[in-house]
């Protein structure tokens, strides 16, 4: 980088800075101060870092991490370096948005053409609110997107070099990754494939060693965790109790085709839209009525005395069945869970399906059916754009843009299988990609216009 380039940055970074706390105090998470003021996931997070911090958590205790650990771990080790409050993660984690930045900032630079990489920036920190809802938010998203990143810069910055401080370092990497989003443990072996291609057509005893190590490393993280797990809970899976997941996936698949098909329409268009060819659709969407028996069912067991670990055994084996009973409806129904995963969000991170179903009554019927259809219309548009980048990145058979394409495809394919109900936010460490991948489009298509043009003129 030049000086010049640097100069860009801070500036660029400054105003990154800006947009983050303005979403920051818009969103609320910069109000939350206290630890009673979180719930949810960022509940259980602080609860297993706590613990941590404070010496009281137990081996063999089962109610411990049912949340992957690696996140409430760097929580303890922020709240043991600088204060065991929010602010100290708000912090941390501006840092780390920082250091995701610089190294998006570099890859633009080499990836795109001049200018192009500052529009790119922008559209990063600017474009999706969801990914900088996430900076001062006490959630595992911009973890995750950090971890995502700093795997990326190894394999970038070494190119066709491989040694042993790459290997252990990319080894542990993706083992905190796995620890934090448990969906990147099915892709080490593509990962591993990456990661000493170059070095297989020049020393293939040597890849295949960096290879082992690399895997070690990782069976030594991530399956050190699992064993824990299976030990203690007879589960060894790394994020416990996610049996009502896969009931609801299943529950998803065996639906109606009346329900696949307005389902698909609502993650195309909205629900409002949906509504319009199925009456009562935007009450009752089939990923909220999923959700409200899986809920429903989980409530009556508890009341009937089953465990946890039962009622969690119970969905597991159940949502199999169903899926195994219903694999063509749970191939098709993979289609607009994949459409609802990539909607656009509000500033809170949160899906715009709902937009405008039963709020803003003063606003006429037909008038929010327009804007929720323009609006649809151009997130639409974008992705286009960004499908379209993709298929002329993989054409230029460049190493980089086959790893960003990967990337995209396996975490949108890996998450529509899985999960149900879903949400964008499971995106966010593959978000980067979309934005390059956008301004490549763009790039593309201009070129193509001038060409047009051009000979036109002539």
């Amino acid at each position: 980088m030049t000086r010049n380039d640097w100069t860009k940055f801070a500036f660029l970074s400054a105003f990154a800075i800006v947009i983050s706390l303005g979403i920051g105090f818009l969103s609320g998470t910069l109000l939350q101060t206290s630890f009673a003021d979180y719930h949810d996931d960022s509940s259980a997070y602080i609860r297993s870092a706590r613990a941590i911090l404070h010496g009281e958590f137990a081996w063999e205790d089962a109610e411990a991490f049912k949340k992957p650990p690696a996140y409430s771990i760097f929580l303890a080790f922020v709240y043991a370096i600088i204060g065991e409050q929010p602010r100290s993660v708000w912090f941390i984690q501006l840092v780390l948005y920082m250091c995701i930045l610089f190294f998006w900032y570099r890859i633009g630079l080499e990836l795109l053409k001049e200018k192009s990489h500052i529009c790119f920036f922008l559209l990063l920190t600017t474009a999706y609110w969801g990914l900088v809802y996430y900076v001062f938010k006490i959630e595992s998203e911009l973890f995750a997107l950090f971890l995502v990143t700093a795997f990326l810069f190894l394999l970038f910055r070494r190119e066709n070099e491989l040694t042993w401080k790459n290997t252990v370092l990319g080894g542990v990497i993706l083992g905190a990754l796995i620890l934090t989003k448990p969906i990147f443990l099915y892709a080490t072996p593509f990962i591993i494939c990456f990661f000493v291609w170059d070095a297989w057509w020049n020393d293939r005893k040597r890849a295949v060693a960096h290879a082992l190590v690399f895997i070690g490393i990782v069976a030594l993280l991530a399956g050190s965790w699992m064993t824990r797990n299976y030990l203690v809970t007879g589960d060894y899976q790394i994020e416990q109790h996610t049996g009502h997941i896969i009931w609801g996936r299943g529950a998803i698949a065996e639906a109606s085709w009346r329900d696949i098909g307005a389902y698909t329409i609502a993650s195309i268009g909205g629900d409002l839209i949906a509504d319009i060819f199925i009456s009562g659709y935007a009450e009752d969407p089939v990923p909220l009525a999923s959700r409200r028996q899986v809920l429903e069912r989980m409530e009556t067991m508890r009341n009937n005395g089953v465990s946890e670990y039962d009622s969690n055994a119970f969905f597991l084996t159940g949502g199999i069945k169903k899926i195994w009973q219903n694999p063509f409806g749970y191939v098709v129904s993979s289609i607009p869970i994949l459409l609802e995963l990539n909607a656009p969000v509000n500033h809170r991170g949160f899906s715009l399906a709902h937009l405008f179903v039963g709020t803003h009554e003063e606003i006429p019927h037909s008038i929010k059916l327009v804007v929720v259809g323009m609006f649809r219309a151009g997130w639409l548009l974008f992705l286009g754009v960004v499908v379209y980048a993709a298929v002329q990145a993989w054409r230029t058979r460049n190493r980089r843009w086959f790893i960003l394409i990967f990337f995209t495809i396996y975490v949108n394919i890996a998450y529509a299988l899985v999960i149900t109900p879903i949400e964008p936010r499971f995106l966010v460490p593959v978000l980067p990609f979309y934005f390059i991948f956008f301004v490549v489009g763009i790039q593309s298509c201009l070129t193509r216009v001038r060409k047009i043009y051009s000979v036109e003129v002539s």
